[in-house]
């Protein structure tokens, strides 16, 4: 198998899982695109002690996700027709594929053929589920632990990687919406202009309660409100609204939150706000 890996693998991926020095498991990735929007995973091949584990999920959305920063929109599995294989992929989400490609066919004719649509929303959605899964409580070192590892598989690309985020925010397990924000925390460049309405549509929709306010405010609307003074024409807004969570986030947007964030604001405009809300019938 290894002369064959290295062989379908000069343009492309490995992923390997060991034991300390032990190898057990790896899969592989041809970045060679065909049909326009398809990659082929070569191989994915898990030794038998440690199956069911799920590691062979976790790799295979690893794996996925090379494929998705390499172009492709979706992966294609040649895989063994044995009822355990093809049962695992099916629980991934694969198809059996429309398109056969009639040269890896001819490689391995009993193969079942399948296709995975590739989307980085809910790859790191199941990525995330699993790694929650090591952790005996889902609290705040896990999330701090999950968050740090996954941040390296997200899309360079702002616009996409604000989907992901508002894909965990939307969620109400717990857990999902705290890692969506260290990760928005995280991406400075997001901090533009051009993202608050977006944020506010955030706000709005999915913030709901002290404790998913004070997130949101203190790693995304804090780092804005420091940087944009029109911001305080939004917090204004907000302090006029009917939604007591959203009034709240007009007042915890102006509160330091971290000794990494110096947030310096102007006094009269925070104490204006005050004076407003200090009479509200909900307590912030």
């Amino acid at each position: 198998i290894s002369n064959k890996l290295k062989a379908t693998t000069t343009k492309g991926v490995v992923i390997a899982i060991y034991n300390q020095n032990e190898l057990i498991g790896f899969t592989s990735l041809n970045t060679d695109l065909f049909f326009n929007e398809y990659m082929n995973m070569s191989y994915l091949h898990i030794k038998k002690e440690y199956r069911g584990k799920g590691i062979g999920k976790k790799m295979f959305h690893l794996i996925s996700l090379e494929a998705l920063k390499s172009g492709a929109k979706k992966m294609y599995i040649s895989a063994n027709p044995a009822y355990e294989t093809i049962q695992f992929y099916l629980k991934t989400g694969s198809v059996l594929t429309k398109k056969i490609n009639k040269e890896l066919h001819d490689l391995e004719p009993v193969d079942i053929h399948l296709e995975y649509t590739l989307n980085y929303s809910e790859i790191l959605y199941r990525l995330t589920n699993q790694e929650f899964k090591e952790f005996p409580l889902v609290n705040a070192s896990a999330i701090n632990k999950v968050a740090s590892r996954l941040y390296r598989y997200l899309p360079k690309d702002n616009k996409t990687f604000i989907d992901v985020c508002e894909c965990f925010i939307k969620e109400r397990k717990y857990g999902y919406f705290s890692v969506a924000t260290l990760w928005m925390k995280r991406r400075k460049s997001i901090i533009t202009e051009s993202n608050i309405e977006r944020f506010e549509t955030f706000l709005y929709t999915y913030c709901d309660g002290w404790a998913r306010i004070d997130q949101f405010c203190y790693r995304v609307l804090n780092p804005m409100t420091n940087t944009f003074p029109f911001m305080y024409e939004y917090l204004l807004k907000w302090s006029k609204s009917d939604n007591k969570d959203v009034r709240r986030a007009s007042l915890v947007s102006m509160i330091i939150s971290s000794q990494g964030q110096s947030l310096l604001y102007d006094y009269d405009k925070m104490i204006y706000l005050v004076e407003y809300l200090k009479h509200d019938t909900d307590f912030h």
